[in-house]
């Protein structure tokens, strides 16, 4: 998601197109108002300066029926260079209208990608930096992915993946490659079978089989595929092979940050002790490969902490899928967060961005008194796509709100610059293309001991795979952007 990879030659190439037709219609305009003008006076005519306006329009559409005779220089470049501004427009619309369907009609060896979240956008990138022509189909046509990744290069369809007239209008049957990652197992598996049928009876000989690539989000439910090879085999027009995202990037994240790093020896006394934050697939699957994996030099089982919202439910559904798991390591679940906040934000995120909708207390009669807040407009926190130099801000207020049990109002200005793009280095390891976004805060409250707006400033880093991988909060008051203490500092580690 880094402003880099949004600014494709093809995206810089649109823009300059729209921006030499913007500024050669406004050309064409002002020179036919002001040939006109000029010709009105020296004819003698009594043509008001709306009559040059509207003859003016007319030079656009085609209809100019000036008698013949010299007329003014300005008017002589526009009854030509109006109509080049209205044909260059259509061809590029036609161009653009049919420059997909072209593309599809030439294709063979492509890749095939179906679900345009953050793992379809990810992977659509990846394989055009690799120079692949790429086709994707996507169910929602309000994507906001959509035009980026046409921006890049790659062909867009709209409609569902799994039905096989989609699939043929892509040209899987030629494809070289299927990439199923839609948002729900069973449509990616649904889309497997698809294709399989539809190479069988339509793909060439001459052509290698089809590799297709099947994303499972469950690992229970992806182990249990490939032990009954429902999705993976192989025959002569087509290969598949199911995978899970956060398995892969467990099995590379303890390949390249080893449990002993320290390399413990046979007789050495410590015990790892993995903690891992939130319980979800991420922290599942690298429970899971934690176990497969572990085998110490001193014989020692592995400890292993998860800590997140609704711990016991995440253990009850893990020892249901894994009821042996706790045989070659210590596992331990437990209710919390990282930090226990006594508040916490509500937000709201789609494919259009992460919004702030208020504020809470944890606990109804916490220690510290109980807060809810509600915005009367949620605050944009992120807007996708991210790209650098975007900025946006907003203006939020909240009434009839309680802060630490005393009832306030007030109104906050977020400011969102993504104001750099570089290398974060983490004591785990070191994310590329990362995005840096400041938020600069300011908050007015009804009930305050100060009359002013309250300052601060928050710097978040943003990976396109990892999300959020670290941030630093200023203290409050603060307004310098370099600001050299912080109140709060978060990042992505073990």
């Amino acid at each position: 998601m880094s402003g880099h990879a949004t600014e494709g030659p093809r995206w810089r190439t649109a823009r300059v197109q729209w921006v030499v037709i913007i500024a050669a219609g406004a050309l064409a305009f002002g020179l036919g108002a002001w040939g006109f003008w000029t010709h009105f006076k020296a004819a003698g005519s009594h043509g008001s300066i709306l009559d040059a306006i509207y003859f003016t329009c007319l030079l656009f559409t085609f209809q100019f029926s000036g008698e013949a005779g010299p007329k003014p220089w300005p008017l002589e470049i526009a009854r030509f260079l109006a109509p080049a501004v209205t044909s260059y427009t259509v061809v590029l619309a036609l161009l653009r209208m049919m420059g997909q369907r072209w593309q599809l009609t030439h294709l063979t060896g492509h890749v095939v990608i179906c679900g345009l979240g953050y793992k379809g956008v990810y992977l659509a990138k990846s394989r055009l930096r690799e120079g692949k022509r790429v086709v994707i189909i996507e169910a929602d046509e309000n994507n906001d992915w959509i035009e980026v990744c046409r921006s890049l290069g790659a062909v867009v369809l709209t409609g569902d993946a799994a039905d096989q007239d989609m699939l043929r209008r892509a040209h899987v049957a030629s494809a070289g490659q299927l990439i199923a990652v839609c948002e729900k197992d069973a449509t990616n598996i649904h889309i497997a079978m698809r294709a399989s049928a539809l190479t069988r009876h339509a793909r060439s000989a001459a052509l290698a089989p089809l590799h297709c690539l099947v994303h499972v989000a469950s690992l229970k439910w992806c182990a249990s595929l490939r032990s009954l090879s429902v999705v993976d085999g192989a025959d002569a027009s087509f290969q598949s092979v199911s995978f899970n995202f956060f398995e892969n990037s467990a099995r590379a994240l303890l390949a390249e940050h080893p449990l002993d790093r320290e390399r413990m020896g046979p007789d050495d006394p410590r015990q790892v002790h993995l903690v891992l934050i939130a319980a979800n697939n991420m922290a599942e699957a690298l429970l899971l490969r934690t176990i497969r994996v572990a085998h110490l030099a001193n014989n020692t089982r592995p400890r292993i902490t998860l800590i997140g919202e609704q711990a016991d439910r995440a253990k009850n559904l893990f020892y249901a899928q894994f009821p042996s798991a706790d045989q070659t390591a210590d596992i331990e679940f437990r209710n919390g967060t990282a930090q226990d906040p006594s508040v916490l934000g509500v937000y709201q995120a789609d494919t259009k961005g992460v919004r702030l909708m208020g504020i809470a207390s944890e606990e109804e009669n916490g220690p510290t008194g109980k807060t809810i807040v509600v915005y009367d407009s949620p605050v944009p926190l992120f807007e996708f796509p991210l790209v650098l130099n975007n900025v946006y801000s907003v203006k939020s207020s909240f009434k009839d709100a309680l802060l630490y049990n005393v009832p306030n109002a007030g109104q906050e200005t977020y400011k969102t610059t993504v104001d750099a793009v570089g290398t974060l280095k983490l004591p785990a390891f070191t994310l590329k293309n990362t995005l840096r976004l400041r938020i600069e805060v300011s908050q007015k409250f009804v009930v305050s001991t100060s009359p002013d707006p309250i300052p601060s400033i928050q710097y978040l880093w943003v990976h396109e795979c990892l999300g959020e991988a670290a941030r630093i909060s200023s203290p409050v008051g603060t307004t310098d952007p370099h600001f050299k203490q912080a109140k709060e500092f978060r990042r992505i580690g073990f």
